[in-house]
Formats: C-alpha cells, structure tokens, sequence
C-alpha cells in the first residue's frame, strides 16, 4: 500500500539511520519499532521536551538556589566568626576587667602592695590554721611611719605617696624569702603577716631589722629626710583569737611604743590590755585638766660653766593627775597631739612663763639677763596664730623678749621646713632667741643651724653621759663645742649628772650646763630661790639642791643643803668642796621633761 495512502500513520523505514535528535525538534529518544500516532507523538514530544526544559531549568535554578544558599550560609559564618571575635574579645576584656577590679579590691594603688582587706582574709584563713595545728604559731606587725601625717600637711599627699612607695619598697626587700602578706595598712602605716614564727623573739628580731632599713634618709622634693618608725607585734600560737582580736593586740602593743621613744618595738603582752583601757581614759580626762589647773611647772636651772651663775631655767611640764599623780611629760604629751588639745597647752605653758618671768624680774634686780625656756612640739608650729599669741603675751605681761627662749628638735622641724622657718624667723624678729634641742642625733643638724636663726644648740644627752669615760667620746663633744663655737652659736650641755662630766665640758669650751649634778627640776619659789642665792659671789660653779626633792612630788630622803664646788685650776680633777656645809655632789638620774 503506497505510504501516502495511509492516513493518520506514520511507519518508520527500519533500514533508515535514526533522525538526528534537531530533526524532531530535541527528541532524545528514537522508538525501537512500531508506528506511533501524530498526534500522540506530538503530545509526548511536547511533554519531553517541557520535562527536559524543566529538569534544564530547575537544574539551573537549583544550582542558583544552591549557591545562593551556599553564599548566604558563607555570610553567616563571617558574620558568626565576626561575633565569635567579638565574643571573646569582650569576654576577655570582661575577664581583664574582672581581675583589674579584683586588684584594685585588694591592693593599694600606689604602693601595689596588699591592702587591709586582703590582709583581714589571710588573716582569717592563717587563724584557722592555726586552730586546726596546720600551723604553730603566726604573728602580726603593725608598722608606722613616724610624723606621716605632718609630712603630707607640709610636702603635700603627693610626698607622702612618695615616702609610703619608697618604705614599702624597702621593707618588701626586708622580707623577701620570707612566707608573709606585706601590705599597706592605713594612711602611715603597713602591716605584715608572718606566717611561720618559730619564737617571739625570732618575730623581734625581724621587726628589728625593719626597723634598720629606714636608717638611709628617704628623698621627698629634693629634699633628704630622717624619718623614724615604730613597730608593734603580737605572736598567736593558738586559735582563741579572732581577727579582730589579733589585730586589736598589735595594735595597742603600737601604741605602747608610740609613748616610749627609746622602745621603738613593742611586743603586746597580756597585761596590755588594760593598760590601753587607762590610756582612753587618760586621753579623756586631757580635754578636761586644762580647765580644771591640773598642769604645773617646774624649772630646772640652766648654769654658766664660765661665769659660775645661773642664767636661765627649762620650764617641764606636769600633770598631776587625781588618780594617777603626777605624770611626767613623756607620759601624756603623746596623747595630748593626738588628742588635739597640745595647741592649748603650749599656749597656757607661754603665757605661765612671761608671766613668771615678768614677776621674776621685779624681785631679781641682779639677774638681769635671766631667761625662761619653753619647748615648742612640731605641733605647736603648725599653729597658725602662735606668733601673734606670743607677741600679745608678751605685751600684757610686759615681759621682754630676751626673758622667753624657745626650745625645738629636730624631730619638730624634719618635715615642716618651710612653715617653721617661716614662724621661727619671726620670733628671731621679735628678739626671741632658739635654741636647738637634742643637738647631734639626727642627719641633718648642720643644715638646720644653717636654715634656722638659732642662738643656742642644747648637746644631747648621750655625748654628755660620755663625757668623762672615753677618750673619744669626749673627742666628739670637744669637736661638736669646737664647731658651735666657730658658727657663733653657745652650747648648753644636757643631763649632766656628775663633777666629772661638769669639769671635762668646762674645759672643753663648754658655755652651759644643765642636770641634776646642779639642780634637780623644782618649783618656782625655790627656782627663784636658787637664782637669788647664787647669782653673786662667789663665782664658784653652783651645785643647786632643793630642800626636798619636788619633782613630780616624789620625796628626796635627806635635808639638802646647797653646795658648791670649786673648778680646779690645773684641769684635773677636784673633788673639794667648799661652801655650805650639807651633801656631797652626787649623781641624781631622771628623765628628762620636755
């Protein structure tokens, strides 16, 4: 049958080579055999080819969606990795922070040290050892620096940032290698912890070389300064205390030996306790004994080695105390700056004197150069109305001002240079003369005679107790009588208590004398008394003793008669005595007042 007679069929020539695939416009498959209608051919044609343009075209569009995706997921793990960055570096920050504030929490900032929070927790944990035998024995330490407070009010907070630094610094090496907290407890003070003690005495022994290392002056402003330091300690071998009470005990043994000058450690003992309890008290009853007149005077003589006469006498303090009796001035002056009622005191003290010396005048016509002292604490220079209260005084009284001296140390001027020259300076105007107390014991002596318009420079009591035993200790005095001589200055010797040490000064050069080789500290009427008598002939070196002992009220046994010795002419030694006839000179030893 001819092909085109067939309608509706298509046959496929199986000796033909498939069409190629544009020939049926993409088909992709060539049917094996057989005759397919057109019109069903058409339609899977056109199937197939919306299939394969489908599967091309979501092919496409998933490998877009793929990468899109891909992109996308890309952007998010730098954003992921941007915020992980910040993450940590924020945590770390965080964690800086955290330790910084942690630092700040428990060191000082300045000095770096420790500071009493962390000190109080060491503490605290040390205790527990100690109660649970981990540990035998632990010791706390306060140690204070000397007149800080001073300096900061005079050099400013800035020096004394500067002197803590360089303290702790100094007792960091002290104690480096050793198992301890050093840190920095309040304003002047630092506080150590030691954590293995094998005795109260090894803890003293430390504190003692801490002590040593504050001998080297420190530096503030160009300006090189002594600054003395005291230490109080309490050793713990059990656990009863807590850290209160640890700490409470080292810190009345501190104030033990801010009352004692030549203890400068102290070690608490049990009976300490109530002791500070009579110091509270003490303190309290300061605020009330000016108004009640419980202070009194005495006067101890000051003799002119050359001219055998009295020119002059110390006014030291006392108080005498309801309960507790006289008290000498190393026992409550200490408590009278911290207390705040010094400035009061040493005004009343002025005004006692000019008017002594003014009434003291009138009845010793031959004593025309006599003279009053009156020391001056590093307190009462910080008084800013003292030298207008002085001249008031002195022209109420009318009271000359060669009668008044001011006695200072140099513990007084070491750190209020400026203020002082400046008060002193105006005294010096007023026709007040200085003296320079405790001449010798510290580093700058030489640049305070140069500094200050003293007249007068008082030998310490160490250079006059050897004078007399050792050859080169009175090698020393004679150069120190030597040097005051050349610089203009008159020298009174301190504490002299024997004929021995009276003659070596005589022949040394030495202008004055002061002790109880001469006189003991008495009260006025027979201060007076002593002047009127001996301010004549003969002019013999005066050898003053009361008729009955008057100092701080303790009887002398003995009626004692005054005595005079004459100075021997060959240099040597004399022990005649001619005179009135009573006691032999001897040695009488007391504290000094101030």
């Amino acid at each position: 049958m001819p092909a085109d007679a067939v309608s509706g069929a298509i046959r496929a020539p199986a000796a033909l080579s498939p069409p190629s695939a544009s020939a049926y416009l993409g088909l992709a498959m060539w049917p094996r055999s057989g005759w397919y209608p057109v019109r069903d051919l058409a339609t899977k044609t056109g199937l197939l080819l919306l299939l394969g343009w489908t599967f091309v075209f979501g092919a496409h569009e998933l490998t877009a969606s793929v990468r899109r995706t891909q992109g996308a997921l890309a952007q998010v793990r730098k954003r992921l990795h941007t915020v992980n960055e910040r993450l940590f570096n924020e945590m770390e920050q965080h964690q800086a922070l955290q330790k910084s504030l942690e630092h700040a929490r428990y060191h000082d900032p300045f000095t770096g040290l420790p500071n009493r929070r962390y000190l109080m927790d060491q503490l605290d944990r040390a205790l527990r050892e100690v109660r649970t035998r981990r540990r035998r024995r632990i010791a706390v330490v306060l140690i204070e620096i000397d007149r800080f407070k001073l300096i900061n009010d005079t050099l400013g907070h800035t020096a004394g940032d500067e002197l803590m630094l360089q303290a702790a610094q100094r007792f960091a090496r002290a104690v480096e290698g050793i198992e301890c907290v050093l840190s920095h407890w309040e304003g002047g003070q630092l506080a150590l912890l030691l954590y293995a003690v094998e005795s109260p005495e090894a803890a003293q022994a430390l504190a003692a070389k801490l002590l040593s290392v504050r001998q080297e002056p420190f530096t503030l402003r160009q300006q090189r300064i002594s600054v003395a330091s005291r230490i109080g300690l309490t050793c713990i071998d059990s656990g009863l205390q807590r850290v209160e009470e640890a700490l409470r005990e080292a810190d009345i043994a501190l104030s033990f030996a801010r009352r004692q000058p030549a203890q400068p450690i102290v070690a608490y003992t049990p009976g300490m306790g109530g002791a500070a309890v009579s110091l509270v008290s003490l303190e309290a009853d300061l605020h009330v004994a000016l108004d009640r007149r419980q202070f009194r005077l005495l006067f101890q003589p000051i003799v002119d080695l050359r001219g055998k006469r009295v020119v002059g006498a110390e006014s030291l303090l006392r108080w005498q105390h309801p309960v507790e009796g006289v008290l000498a001035p190393e026992k409550f002056l200490p408590l009278a700056e911290e207390a705040g009622v010094i400035v009061p005191v040493t005004r009343w003290v002025i005004q006692r004197v000019c008017r002594l010396a003014a009434e003291w005048r009138q009845r010793l016509p031959q004593a025309i150069d006599f003279y009053l002292s009156v020391n001056l604490s590093a307190a009462s220079l910080r008084d800013p109305g003292l030298r207008d209260y002085v001249a008031q005084v002195l022209q109420e009284t009318h009271t000359s001002p060669r009668q008044l001296k001011f006695e200072l140390t140099e513990v007084g001027l070491i750190s209020n240079v400026s203020a002082a020259r400046e008060l002193l300076n105006g005294f010096h105007s007023m026709g007040i003369e200085l003296m320079l107390d405790d001449f010798g014991t510290g580093y700058s002596s030489l640049s305070y005679l140069q500094l200050f318009p003293f007249s007068y420079v008082k030998i310490d009591r160490p250079l006059v107790t050897w004078t007399g035993s050792e050859r080169s200790n009175n090698a020393i005095t004679s150069a120190i009588l030597q040097m005051t001589s050349n610089l203009g200055l008159r020298a009174v010797a301190e504490v002299v208590e024997t004929q021995a040490a009276a003659q070596a000064l005589q022949r040394m050069g030495c202008d004055f004398g002061q002790g109880y080789f001469f006189c003991e500290p008495v009260e006025a009427e027979e201060a007076l008394h002593q002047v009127r008598t001996y301010n004549g002939p003969p002019a013999v070196v005066p050898v003053l003793r009361p008729a009955s002992g008057q100092d701080g009220g303790t009887e002398v046994a003995g009626d004692y008669s005054p005595t005079v010795v004459l100075p021997p002419e060959d240099g040597g030694s004399n022990d005649d005595t001619v005179g009135l006839p009573g006691l032999s000179p001897r040695a009488g030893k007391s504290p000094r007042g101030t």
